[in-house]
């Protein structure tokens, strides 16, 4: 049994819903990431696949099973799948959790708990199109965001824990966007492939 991708704690929230004993009879397994993502061509009718990966990985419980689960996977995407040691590695690994909030505080900066919204103020602040309109401010946040969540991974790592396979933010974009941007991720206008932010994923 598992998940594409792995982030929240899936391991918890397994071992809690299922039990000890359904747990020892069962493999879990998690993904860092997903193989690649659709976007609508026509609604309802097609999309087209988008950046998909060099390669994929993933992570069990039990740890001993990661190397054929990953096999498996292997075969099942056509895209190689490296191996994890541990759930916390994926769950510490930043994505959805901060991209999102980056991207929406840079549309919704200025309100206070009772301001509300036109259509035409949204389209105008381009908050229609989470990824594609990806500004400076929310690259800053995002980043701000991403390096503090690896210090605290780098400090958890001097355990015997092994969490060095979380990766920031920056090295996980894999979306085309073009961003014209003075922030930590460039002091140029540059265009790149990036889900995960979802880059990103």
């Amino acid at each position: 049994m598992g998940t594409i991708f792995a982030q929240g704690g899936f391991d918890w929230i397994a071992r809690d819903s299922l039990g000890d004993r359904l747990m020892a009879k069962i493999v879990i397994f998690g993904m860092q990431n997903i193989p690649w993502i659709c976007k609508t061509t026509t609604y309802g009718h097609e999309s087209r696949i988008l950046g998909p990966k060099q390669f994929l990985n993933c992570c069990t419980y039990p740890v001993e099973k990661v190397k054929s689960v990953a096999d498996v996977l292997t075969d099942l995407y056509d895209i190689p799948c490296k191996t994890l040691p541990n759930f916390l590695t994926v769950t510490l690994t930043p994505s959805n959790q901060i991209i999102h909030p980056a991207r929406y505080y840079s549309i919704f900066q200025d309100y206070d708990g009772i301001k509300t919204y036109t259509k035409e103020e949204l389209e105008e602040r381009k908050g229609f199109t989470l990824y594609e309109d990806f500004n400076p401010l929310s690259a800053e946040i995002l980043a701000k965001v991403s390096e503090r969540a690896l210090r605290k991974t780098r400090i958890r790592a001097t355990t015997k824990l092994t969490l060095f396979h979380s990766i920031r933010i920056r090295i996980r974009i894999r979306i085309r966007i073009r961003i014209r941007i003075r922030t930590f991720f460039a002091r140029r206008s540059w265009t790149t492939r990036c889900r995960q932010l979802g880059w990103l994923w």
